[in-house]
């Protein structure tokens, strides 16, 4: 393995983007700087592994399935996020933009890999998406609760209108949850006590969090209130 003029200028210096050459025997045949020190490894002991052996297990068929690719493609870059090894254990996100070289130095072909490690990007994702879970399996949960109530329940947007109801509405009031659903909950008010309740719903708005009794009356859906 070398340090050679086969890496293209931009990237034998570059501390932000790892550049390597895997021959078709699966070893390297040359890697930048940055590569070596952000994984640890000396060129010696780089240049007895085998590129797939530094690839996390649970990827190496995916590495091969796009290594086939680009050899059956050559001069067009493909892109894939693997775990690539660090020389003293653990692993981190890469992503790569593999292309095959017919004709590299010397007259051999070879995979040219271009990476960016993107384990920060990964970790704020997976964050991201446990937070939306948790706010998900909340919600489920309180809806679960508001379901079991014996009080009639509806939850309304700031425009007034319903997102969510408790079943026990069709006992009381006779419609069922989903007539309810998306329409404005103002609509079924009294018109003689909704200019009372607009006026409670928007104070209640600017002051959350504090609880208040009313009393309106509500339309049944056979007519009476």
């Amino acid at each position: 393995m070398t340090l050679s003029s086969v890496i293209p200028d931009c990237f034998v210096h570059s501390r932000q983007l790892f550049y390597s050459l895997i021959g078709q025997d699966g070893c390297y045949l040359a890697v930048n700087n940055f590569y070596l020190r952000h994984f640890g490894y000396e060129e010696a002991t780089l240049s007895e592994l085998k590129a797939l052996d530094s690839v996390h297990p649970e990827d190496q068929d995916l590495c091969r399935s796009v290594t086939e690719w680009c050899m059956m493609h050559p001069d067009q870059p493909r892109s894939v996020t693997l775990r690539k090894r660090f020389h003293k254990g653990g692993y981190c996100f890469i992503k790569w933009e593999l292309t095959y070289l017919p004709e590299v130095e010397n007259g051999q072909p070879a995979i040219q890999c271009v990476g960016v490690d993107i384990s920060n990007e990964i970790a704020i994702a997976a964050d991201a998406r446990h937070l939306k879970e948790e706010v998900v399996s909340s919600q489920k949960r309180f809806e679960n609760i508001l379901s079991s109530s014996i009080d009639i329940v509806l939850l309304l947007h700031p425009d007034g209108e319903i997102f969510f109801c408790t079943p026990n509405i069709h006992t009381v009031l006779g419609y069922q949850p989903e007539e309810m659903i998306a329409q404005n909950g103002f609509a079924f008010v009294h018109p003689d006590d909704q200019e009372r309740a607009l006026g409670i719903f928007r104070e209640e708005m600017e002051r959350p969090n504090q609880n208040r009794s009313v009393d309106l009356r509500f339309r049944r859906k056979d007519g009476t209130w």
